[in-house]
């Protein structure tokens, strides 16, 4: 079954209004890299390479013909034009008007987020949910990364970087979101992502969220499947808190809003039509309590990826 694998190619080149994009994070001693491959079939289908220069918040879009775009069926690997795409690691070589660009990134063993057949991935059982304009997958939580990037005739070596990977496939992103992820703690190895979004279903929207903290192997989740609920907090202009809660645990997260960040281009009805901000740097404040309030994890992180889209009065 393709769902309990959301690293493959989900989708087919023959659909219409469809999009489908890998999201490649590469945190080092100097940085952040984001590489993002993918597809876009709408007014104008292609597909496409952005890339994010977390030290500059520069962003690039290079286009390809779609006829440019391979992926294995059954095992992960993308090649787009020469640059390759797989759980082994990445290797890209852009030579544009606007960006001469190459790296060769090799991946350690990935950290999988947990799957099961009644519960393939971060979106448990509405991954089965028909008609979803978006769909969500992560592939690894956490791994290694070593290898260099060069960057206009400079080369950057990378040694014992940390990689995260996830995508998203569909139609359209959500109207509203708030997107968060770090896998750089500063006092403890860990994980963690958090998604709440406007999602649009059959004419009509929902608040749905997804959520997990991943700490000394065990993963704590906060989701809209298993009876989790969340609390978007605004005391100050400045920044945003988020305290979700399950049946056995609490987690409250609060991170500073957004700078200027980054542009990336988003899909609308599968055309690559939409604009939206990126911050890299950003750092969030994790605790971590049982419902007595006992803690088991305080901690802070950086290199943090935090998109705020849209309307986000009503996500609360």
């Amino acid at each position: 079954m393709r769902l309990l694998h959301p690293e493959i190619f989900q989708g087919s080149l023959k659909r219409r209004k469809y999009f489908e994009g890998w999201y490649f994070k590469t945190v080092y001693k100097n940085g952040v890299l984001i590489v993002i491959p993918g597809i876009s079939i709408g007014r104008d289908p292609h597909s496409f390479i952005q890339i994010i220069d977390g030290g500059t918040q520069k962003t690039f879009y290079q286009r390809f013909p779609l006829k440019d775009f391979h992926a294995e069926r059954n095992t992960f690997y993308i090649r787009i034009g020469e640059n390759e795409f797989s759980s082994k690691g990445l290797s890209l070589n852009i030579s544009s008007s606007d960006l001469k660009f190459s790296c060769s990134l090799n991946f350690g063993k990935f950290t999988p987020y947990p799957s099961g057949t009644l519960a393939p991935g971060i979106m448990g059982p509405y991954s089965f949910v028909p008609f979803m304009e978006c769909y969500h997958g992560i592939v690894s939580v956490d791994h290694t990364v070593d290898g260099e990037i060069i960057r206009d005739s400079k080369k950057q070596v990378i040694q014992d970087g940390r990689g995260y990977i996830e995508k998203d496939w569909g139609k359209s992103m959500p109207s509203s979101w708030i997107w968060i992820q770090s896998n750089s703690f500063s006092g403890h190895p860990g994980s963690f992502m958090l998604s709440i979004a406007k999602v649009p279903w059959l004419g009509r929207e929902f608040n749905g969220f997804l959520c997990y903290l991943y700490f000394k192997e065990k993963y704590y989740r906060f989701t809209t499947y298993n009876n989790s609920v969340y609390e978007i907090n605004d005391a100050n202009k400045n920044e945003i808190s988020v305290l979700m809660r399950n049946n056995n645990y609490q987690l409250k997260v609060a991170f500073a809003l957004p700078g200027q960040g980054g542009l990336l281009k988003a899909p609308v009805n599968g055309a690559m039509q939409r604009e939206i901000r990126e911050t890299t740097d950003a750092e969030i404040s994790i605790e971590l309590s049982d419902l007595k309030n006992i803690c088991i994890l305080k901690d802070s992180a950086g290199f943090c990826g935090v998109e705020v889209v849209g309307d986000i009065n009503s996500l609360k």
